[in-house]
C-alpha cells in the first residue's frame, strides 16, 4: 500500500487555506477566524476533498489539544454519507456527495480557536493502490516580531511555524505520523502472513497429490505381480500333474529323465515369463512359422509376442500377434506410436505404408487377398477381426466372427 501525506502546516489567526492535489485528489483543509460577536462564533473550519480519477472512500475531522489529546469531531464515508456536528463548542455539518466530501464546522468557545488545533484525514482509492491516505492539521502558531496586535493591520498579522523542541508540537505530529507508518506496515506483515500460509497449504496440496499418485502406482505394479506369480503357479501345477500321470509306470531310471525334461521345460516357461515381464514389444523375424490361431497356447516354443513371417499368399512379410487370445493374429493396422502420418491419399492406403517396427497400414490389396472368398488359399474358416484400443492405461476390444474386404472395384 502506497501513503501520500500532506504537509503539517500550522495557521495564524488569520484565514489561510491549504490546497493540493495528489494522485488526482484534490484536498483543501481551512481554518478562519472571526471578529468578536461574529454570529456568536470565534472561527470555523472547513475540509473538503474531491476526487478526480481517484474515488473518495471517507473523510475525518478531529480535534488535538496541545498536550496531544486527540478527539473525533466528525467523519462521512460511502455507507454513511452525512452526519450533523452537534458537540461542546463546535456545531456544523459533513457530507460526501458524489465524490466530493465537505465538512464545516463552526467554533463556538474561545479555547477552539486559541489553543486547539484540527486534523482532516482522507482515504481514498486509486487503480493502482487501495486505502491511500491523505492528512492535514491546522491550529494556531507562535507569534513573533509583533510588539502588538494594534501595530500590524489585522489581515496581515504575522505567524511563524515552530519547529523548536521546547513547544513539542513538531514531536507530536511527528509521533503521530510515525503511528500511521507503523499502522500500515502492521497491515502490510499480516497481508504477508496470508500469503505464506496460502503458499505453504498449495505445497501440502501438491505433495499429497504426489503421494496419491505414488501409492496408485505401486499398488498397480503389486497387483500386476500377485498376477503374473497366479500364472506361473497356475502353469507349474499343470506340468507337474502332467509329469505325475507319465510316470506311473516308469522306471527309476526313466523317472530320472522325465525330471530332467520338466526341469528343461521349466526354464522354457520360466523364460518367457521373463520375456513378458520386460514388456518386449520389438517384433522379431522368423521365416520358419505360419501365423495360424492357438499358436500361442503351446508355451514349449518359448514364442516372443510379435513376429515377422513371410506370408506365402502374399508374397511378403506380416506382423503376427503370438499371445493375445492364442496367438495367430495378423496385425493389419498398428497406429500406436505417433511416428506415421495415417492422412494418406487412396493410393497409399491401398499399397500400405509404415513399417512393420513402427506405425504401419497393411494395405487394402493385401488384405483383400487374404480375405477374398474366391480365394483357393482362403482357410476352411473365414478369417475373424479384433481390434484393441488402449487409453490412458485401459484397454478394451471388440471382436467380429466373420471379416472381408472387398476389392477396389467394389468400392
Amino acid at each position: 500500500m502506497k501513503t501520500s501525506l500532506l504537509e503539517i502546516i500550522l495557521l495564524c489567526t488569520i484565514g489561510l487555506e491549504l490546497t493540493t492535489n495528489t494522485y488526482g485528489l484534490e484536498f483543501t483543509l481551512n481554518r478562519e477566524l472571526f471578529a468578536s460577536g461574529t454570529d456568536d462564533a470565534c472561527g470555523q473550519v472547513i475540509c473538503r476533498a474531491k476526487g478526480n480519477h481517484v474515488e473518495v472512500d471517507s473523510v475525518k475531522l478531529m480535534k488535538q489539544t496541545k498536550v496531544g489529546k486527540v478527539t473525533d469531531l466528525a467523519q462521512v464515508s460511502k455507507q454513511r454519507p452525512a452526519q450533523d456536528v452537534l458537540l461542546d463548542g463546535i456545531h456544523g455539518k459533513a457530507t460526501l456527495d458524489k465524490n466530493v466530501a465537505n465538512i464545516n464546522v463552526k467554533l463556538m468557545e474561545i479555547p477552539l480557536c486559541d489553543h486547539d488545533f484540527f486534523l482532516c484525514e482522507v482515504i481514498y482509492n486509486n487503480h493502482s493502490y487501495q486505502g491511500d491516505i491523505a492528512s492535514a492539521i491546522v491550529g494556531p502558531g507562535p507569534i513573533s516580531g509583533v510588539r502588538s496586535v494594534a501595530d500590524v493591520p489585522q489581515k496581515l498579522q504575522e505567524c511563524t511555524l515552530s519547529t523548536s523542541p521546547s513547544s513539542g508540537l513538531y514531536l507530536k505530529e511527528l509521533e503521530y505520523l510515525g503511528d500511521k507508518v507503523n499502522k500500515l506496515e502492521d497491515r502490510c506483515y499480516s497481508q504477508g502472513d496470508r500469503l505464506d500460509q496460502k503458499f505453504t497449504q498449495k505445497i501440502v496440496y501438491v505433495e499429497s497429490k504426489v503421494r496419491s499418485q505414488e501409492d496408485a502406482f505401486l499398488a498397480r505394479i503389486g497387483t500386476l505381480e500377485d498376477t503374473l506369480t497366479a500364472r506361473v503357479t497356475k502353469l507349474e501345477d499343470r506340468l507337474s500333474s502332467t509329469a505325475l500321470k507319465q510316470t506311473t509306470d516308469m522306471t527309476n531310471a526313466d523317472m530320472g529323465k522325465a525330471i530332467e525334461e520338466l526341469e528343461s521345460k521349466m526354464s522354457q516357461v520360466f523364460a518367457r515369463f521373463d520375456t513378458v515381464n520386460s514388456s518386449q514389444t520389438e517384433p522379431a523375424l522368423n521365416q520358419n512359422l505360419i501365423c495360424e490361431r492357438g499358436m500361442g497356447n503351446d508355451v514349449t516354443k518359448n514364442l516372443q509376442p510379435y513376429l515377422v513371417m513371410t506370408n506365402q499368399m502374399l508374397q511378403k512379410e506380416i506382423l503376427c500377434d503370438t499371445h493375445t487370445d492364442g496367438g495367430g493374429w495378423i496385425i493389419i493396422q498398428r497406429r500406436a506410436r505417433g511416428d506415421v502420418d495415417f492422412y494418406r491419399d487412396w493410393t497409399s492406403y491401398r499399397e500400405g505404408f509404415g513399417s512393420l517396427t513402427e506405425d504401419f497400414w497393411l494395405g487394402n490389396e493385401a488384405i483383400h487377398r487374404l480375405t477374398d472368398a474366391s480365394s483357393n488359399l482362403l482357410p476352411q474358416h473365414p478369417y475373424e477381426l479384433r481390434v484393441n484400443i488402449r487409453f490412458k492405461g485401459a484397454e478394451q476390444f471388440a471382436e467380429y466372427s466373420s471379416f472381408r474386404l472387398e476389392s477396389e472395384t467394389n468400392k
